[in-house]
């Protein structure tokens, strides 16, 4: 095998990471994209996303559907098509607001059944949100993961017509903006699934549409009477109608009583989402199927292994497996999340919001080809005759993993092997690059100077700047200082735009005068921003009401100081040795030490933290007094979070009325997710709630349920 090859998803990662290039990386079933994207948790450190088309898509890859998260309307099309689709940006919550304005890389996993109208619904939404019009998708990079030559977008009857006038193609490449990605196609050619490298060639001229006759007189070979077939073989078939209806057929014919498990739902979970049928209804002697992998140290099965249910109560359910062995099962737990900026890690996490548990089984006599997508089977029946999307007919073989386990319930011909021209197209537009790894040296040094312009990037100083100056109107920090600081970064915003001329006009490894301006533009905005440093410092001590937002904009300073240090490093790196991966790793340093908390109140000492419990007692007699917690915060130097625990002892104590910090309909609201959700973690209840109830809120009525409790008891 070439060597490229072995190596090709190690490139792709780098890309990901270490460049701004837009990636689509596909390749046919079985070559490990799916593995890829699990992996990407783990291999990046960039603010990324992932969505999908579907409720499937989305579960089978842990991310959002594209609808849900840009919550598309109904008649996007429509919209599209007539020019009115303008999102507006506060129709978004604050807080989803802010994850896409942070976002670094949107990953969109399945695009092959992305439609052109929802991919530039996308494009749109992100210019509008980040305020960015002029930039493709608001300058977010894209990660499309997929093979077009799988499933495609699924049309309406009723929208074909309006959709032909917009667009040439269903397909994501069908939207306009597509020409301004200048996408990097990566293609991952090592199969996995398979290892006879004969069925791998029968199933690639399937994929593309070069399959001879030959090749189809030999895939009939393996369609016997399906009478012959061992019971336990599942039938992959077109239709939900049909598999749904072989199913119940098979199960109502054994004589063994049925249990129903019905699934039992937590928080936020529509129904569109829910992974499989809420009704579970199996009987002993049941063909089953595992639809997700046990995440448990044993592993005792996996997606998409087979068995059958040998013993089952309304409690415990054993399925004994084509090995032989039996498991006993228990339920699991699908869960549905929304994203949220972790400011500590300077990363987007996944914070749950609905749970769905169940059984990970389903009847598995028969299922679809659309549902089987992802998965692997030793043996199956493929229902050819009614196959009615290109790319279904290799979908449904590539699911099995050898010609000995494959069954076809009728012959295949030519009809059944739809192939749609305009992919083959599209796909050959790519140029094809002479060496991936040369442009890869080419994109990573793009990336380096692209960083290197954002390390001068004084932007978040400019806003503390002006979050000091308008934070009491009668009080204003003094003319001098905020002029200093607006001078610098004036000075910064210059320099952003000189290096960026300075680093174009690099050639080869020459970094001689690049590093001579760096370093002194480094040596003066430090020694700039230590003046302005000391002068906030005694401010802060003078006017102890500014103390909150002088320190936000002290802590901005230290942060670019520590981020004009890495830049120094950088360049220096670069000149001296041009090690590329010692000028990555110093990059990945920066960007992990960035947003890292900051203590509010540096000047206290730990000795001072250990007697804080006479403050605790003193700011819980000012609250009893009525005196406001901002208020509190600004005489005694202390950040609210510390007054908020300390109004929620107060609450549970009863010192404290909760009444005085929960507005009625929103304690309302909040005592019923509660009390719905008992013995749930102050985050999982946060999730259900609106974004715009903030966490001490929510601290605040669970104290108070807690303290009734005491009272109760």
């Amino acid at each position: 095998m070439p060597k490229q090859e072995e190596k090709i998803d190690e490139l792709a990662i780098k890309f990901v990471k270490y460049t701004n290039r837009n990636v689509f990386l596909t390749g046919g079933a079985g070559t490990g994209k799916t593995t890829f994207l699990r992996n990407l948790k783990t291999l990046i450190n960039r603010k990324y996303i992932v969505l999908a088309p579907t409720s499937i898509a989305a579960m089978n890859a842990e991310g959002n559907t594209i609808h849900s998260f840009f919550q598309l309307p109904v008649d996007l099309l429509h919209l599209i098509a007539s020019k009115q689709f303008k999102p507006k940006s506060r129709s978004f919550t604050e807080e989803k607001r802010f994850v896409i304005r942070e976002l670094e890389i949107l990953v969109i996993d399945e695009v092959s059944m992305v439609r052109a109208d929802v991919f530039d619904a996308i494009d749109i939404t992100l210019r509008i949100v980040r305020e960015q019009p002029d930039e493709p998708f608001g300058g977010v990079k894209l990660l499309l993961i997929g093979d077009l030559f799988q499933l495609p977008p699924v049309l309406q009857t009723d929208e074909k017509n309006q959709f032909e006038l917009k667009y040439s193609t269903p397909y994501f490449f069908g939207a306009g903006i597509t020409t301004d990605l200048d996408l990097l196609k990566i293609e991952l050619t090592k199969v996995y699934r398979q290892t006879d490298e004969h069925f791998v060639k029968v199933l690639n001229a399937i994929r593309n549409g070069s399959c001879t006759e030959d090749e189809i007189k030999e895939l009939n070979r393996y369609s016997p009477d399906v009478k012959s077939v061992p019971t336990e073989t599942i039938l992959l078939t077109t239709h939900n109608y049909k598999s749904r209806a072989i199913n119940l057929d098979r199960l109502s014919r054994l004589t063994e009583p049925e249990i129903c498990f019905e699934a039992a739902i937590a928080g936020d979970f529509p129904e569109s989402l829910y992974p499989i049928e809420s009704r579970l209804i199996l009987k002993n002697g049941a063909p089953v199927i595992f639809i997700k992998n046990d995440v448990s140290a044993a592993k005792r099965f996996y997606n998409g292994e087979m068995g059958v249910v040998s013993f089952i109560d309304s409690k415990l359910i054993k399925v004994t497996k084509v090995s032989g062995e039996i498991v006993s099962i228990e339920r699991m737990i699908w869960t549905n999340a929304k994203y949220r900026l972790n400011e500590t890690a300077n990363l987007l996490e996944q914070v749950v919001i609905g749970e769905f548990h169940q059984f990970p089984l389903q009847l598995a006599w028969a299922i679809t080809i659309h549902k089987s997508q992802g998965l692997t089977f030793e043996k199956a029946i493929v229902d050819v005759e009614e196959c009615f999307l290109p790319g279904q007919l290799y979908v449904a073989l590539s699911r099995v993993r050898s010609l000995s386990g494959l069954s076809l319930s009728s012959n295949v011909n030519l009809s059944n092997m739809m192939f749609d021209l305009r992919v083959t197209t599209y796909l050959n537009s790519f140029r094809e690059s002479e060496s991936i790894e040369g442009l890869l040296n080419l994109e990573i040094i793009d990336y380096i100077h692209s960083k290197l312009i954002g390390m001068f990037s004084f932007q978040q100083i400019k806003n503390n700047n002006e979050s000091v100056k308008n934070f009491d109107s009668d009080f204003l920090l003094d003319t001098n200082t905020r002029e200093i600081v607006a001078k610098i970064c004036n000075y910064a915003d210059l320099f952003s735009i000189e290096l960026t001329r300075v680093l174009a006009a690099v050639r080869t490894d020459d970094y001689g005068i690049a590093c001579q301006r760096i370093q002194s533009a480094v040596t003066y905005f430090e020694n700039e921003l230590n003046i302005v440093l000391l002068l906030l410092k005694n401010l802060r001590i003078k006017n102890t009401r500014l103390n909150i937002p002088v320190t936000a904009l002290e802590n901005s300073i230290l942060e670019k100081i520590a981020v004009l240090g890495k830049a120094g490093k950088i360049v220096i790196e670069l000149t001296n040795t041009g090690k590329v991966d010692t000028v990555l790793c110093i990059i990945d340093d920066s960007i992990n030490s960035v947003g890292r908390a900051i203590n509010l109140n540096p000047s206290m000492t730990k000795k001072d933290k250990k007697s804080n419990g006479g403050q605790t007692s003193e700011i819980l007699k000012m609250l009893m007094n009525d005196i406001k917690p901002l208020q509190i915060s600004f005489n005694l130097q202390v950040a609210e979070p510390v007054i908020d625990q300390v109004i929620v002892k107060g609450i549970l104590t009863g010192e404290l009325s909760a009444e005085k910090y929960i507005d009625a309909e929103s304690a309302k609201l909040i005592r019923k997710v509660i009390i719905d959700n008992q013995d749930k973690s102050v985050n999982f209840i946060r999730a259900l709630l609106p974004a715009s109830i903030p966490l001490k809120v929510i601290k605040f009525a669970m104290a108070e349920l807690e303290h009734q409790k005491t009272i109760n008891n």
